[in-house]
């Protein structure tokens, strides 16, 4: 239950970036980071802007033992931008994001999208194919891995305003007219990229900007919220929606040993069966969240003093699934 910074370097006070493998790498402060056979890998984004040369983009991937030492980079990827690494078999899935530029070099608030996969054991990049063509940066990413397929996400414009540039003061309100969400599957096997057949999730409620409610794929299983309704996919295919219920509030949160937890009704799902259990008040803090399960406890996270504690089920559940 301790977190430490990811260096090995004896008596080392991790305050200089030229000596500490815990600092961001390089010039770039976008920085996520995997776990692979014993490795942890970096995806570092670097994006630079002159007047000379104008928008310029760089994603790396490094290589490090689990201490954060032996740090080497093993990949490059020019002219895009990446996400963070998404773990499956030998292969790293992401989304490459390409910012489009005018006749000057300057960027146009425009992006292009591929789905890219990173071969753990030769380290190659791979372009899948497009995912979509968006205006201004909004959201692609891997939503997670449902029935043998990578599932994505994309939300935004997919065509620019009439009339409008990023210049006008109605610019945005017209991009938020003309944005629409759309998931795509992606078969590793084929690497074909088809449109999504599962249930799609709602918008939020109270949202200024158009954002997809509850979504997620992890441990065998696909959810999402649409409006009042759960529903949950389940390893065998089978789809069951849940009326009147919500799996969360929190658009981020996914599966944690086969529940999905509403920290704001007090309520956990059990995917494989749809039955409902009440929490105990005051059993998670305010700003804490359920993000795994390790040994038979739950692990907490504090999302604000980036500290983790471990709960028993007995602890945390009114009466026990």
């Amino acid at each position: 239950m301790d977190s430490f910074p990811v260096c090995a370097k004896p008596n080392c006070q991790h305050n200089d970036p030229e000596t500490c493998s815990a600092f961001g790498l390089s010039n770039g402060s976008d920085v996520m980071l995997c776990r692979y056979d014993g490795s942890l890998y970096f995806v570092e984004n670097i994006r630079e802007m002159s007047a000379k040369s104008g928008v310029s983009s760089c994603a790396n991937i490094y290589k490090s033992d689990p201490d954060g030492s032996g740090r080497r980079k093993v990949a490059t990827l020019k002219g895009c931008t990446l996400s963070g690494l998404y773990v499956s078999g030998d292969r790293g899935y992401t989304v490459a994001a390409e910012e489009i530029a005018d006749e000057n070099g300057l960027p146009t608030a425009e992006y292009n999208y591929y789905a890219e996969s990173f071969d753990f054991k030769t380290n190659d990049l791979k372009n899948l194919g497009q995912i979509s063509r968006l205006y201004s940066s909004d959201t692609v990413g891997v939503v997670g891995e449902y029935g043998g397929k990578i599932y994505y996400m994309s939300v935004g414009a997919e065509e620019c305003p009439e009339g409008l540039n990023a210049a006008s003061p109605d610019y945005f309100d017209g991009l938020h007219a003309l944005t629409v969400t759309r998931f795509f599957a992606l078969d590793p096997e084929t690497e074909n990229i088809t449109e999504s057949e599962l249930p799609a999730p709602g918008n939020r409620e109270g949202m200024n900007w158009p954002a997809p409610d509850i979504v997620a794929a992890a441990e065998g299983f696909y959810v999402c919220q649409q409006g009042d309704t759960a529903v949950i996919a389940s390893p065998d295919g089978s789809v069951r929606k849940i009326e009147n219920h919500r799996l969360s509030e929190r658009a981020a949160d996914y599966p944690v040993n086969g529940m999905m937890f509403n920290l704001e009704t007090l309520l956990a799902t059990e995917l494989a069966t749809g039955d409902i259990y009440k929490l105990k008040a005051g059993a998670i803090g305010e700003n804490e969240a359920i993000t795994a399960c390790y040994e038979g406890n739950y692990i907490v996270f504090d999302r604000f003093t980036r500290e983790f504690r471990k709960i028993l089920p007995e602890e945390l559940f009114e009466a026990a699934p």
